[in-house]
């Protein structure tokens, strides 16, 4: 048997045995569910404060994917998310990623799956409108699943969470254009969600790992309460420009990732005069800062992901001061 897949399966069995469970989130109970709007057409994935109940079933990963894809499309849709999987647990051993999918036992895989999660779907709903974190681009390509250890959590402070369908483009799409079904997107998911009944359309919160979309349709009419980015990626020259100009009518709180020393927008970014910054240095954070399995494949090994947990209590603590700021 050669070394690297000795090793492997070694490394399986205790992942494994770490999956058995996730640490609870850090808040309060949080409740799920897919919501489908007919106006305007989009599939909206929400997680929320919610009541506490001893009889209820947590959901599992794959009830996620159950829960928002169609019966046709679930298979192919399980086999994509299990190859971002890969990846993740590739990444998290130090091992590479290349084009080629990694290996993945079948044993981790079934494990990750049945993991029980925090949630609980359709769980009541906590009563009153809440603070609205909205994501502009689905933390994965598969939907809900991807997200759910960010969301878990952020939902657990007292804000619902909201996601829209993956932007997903055939290869050989200019950037320029896959920014634009990004904005296409989530201008359609805003519109949706600023019409829920139990949501406080004055705090709404955008996490935008873009780090332009938000704040471009914020200098189109104001939308946001709060911004979240992260500045890892040049932005495409029509961003970069259209930022630029309207720098000076962009007036929102900012939290601001810089991912690089310099980072590649910092320039832009250091023209938003007018906004509240609160700037989120973590020393050895690089691109992919929130993959959140991949955090969790590596805390189930003992290797405590100190840059995720970083970024995702200075998010907590962001979102706190913000909310505390309208006396939510």
């Amino acid at each position: 048997m050669r070394a690297t897949t000795r090793f492997l399966i070694a490394v399986s069995q205790l992942t494994v045995a770490a999956l058995g469970a996730q640490p609870a989130a850090t808040g309060g109970a949080v409740g799920f569910r897919i919501i489908r709007p007919s106006t305007p057409a989009t599939v909206i994935a929400m997680w929320y404060p919610a009541e506490r109940s001893s009889r209820a079933e947590a959901m599992t990963i794959e009830d996620y994917l159950t829960a928002e894809i169609p019966a046709d499309r679930l298979a192919s849709v399980r086999a994509d998310f299990l190859d971002g999987i890969a990846r993740s647990y590739a990444s998290a051993r130090g091992l590479p990623t290349g084009p080629k999918v990694p290996y993945l036992p079948d044993s981790v895989a079934s494990a990750l799956m049945t993991l029980r999660t925090n949630v609980v779907r359709d769980a009541t709903p906590l009563p009153g409108r809440h603070p609205v974190l909205l994501f502009i681009m689905p933390m994965g390509s598969t939907g809900a699943a991807n997200g759910h250890f960010i969301a878990q959590e952020i939902a657990s402070h007292g804000y619902v969470v909201v996601s829209g369908p993956p932007v997903n483009v055939p290869r050989g799409t200019s950037m320029e254009e896959l920014m634009r079904q990004v904005r296409s997107t989530a201008e359609a998911l805003y519109d949706a969600v600023v019409r829920l009944p139990n949501v406080d359309p004055a705090q709404l919160v955008a996490l935008d790992p873009t780090g332009s979309t938000a704040l471009l349709m914020e200098a189109e009419r104001k939308r946001w309460h709060a911004v979240i980015v992260f500045d890892e990626v040049p932005f495409e020259p029509q961003a970069r420009d259209a930022l630029t100009r309207a720098a000076g009518s962009i007036a929102t709180s900012l939290l601001y990732f810089p991912l690089d020393d310099p980072a590649p927008n910092d320039e832009v970014f250091n023209r938003l005069t007018r906004v509240r910054r609160t700037d989120a240095v973590i020393p050895g954070a690089q691109h992919g800062l929130l993959s959140s399995y991949g955090a969790h494949f590596r805390r189930g090994l003992g290797d405590v992901p100190r840059e995720y947990d970083a970024a995702m209590a200075k998010i907590v603590e962001f979102l706190r001061a913000v909310r505390q700021r309208e006396g939510g």
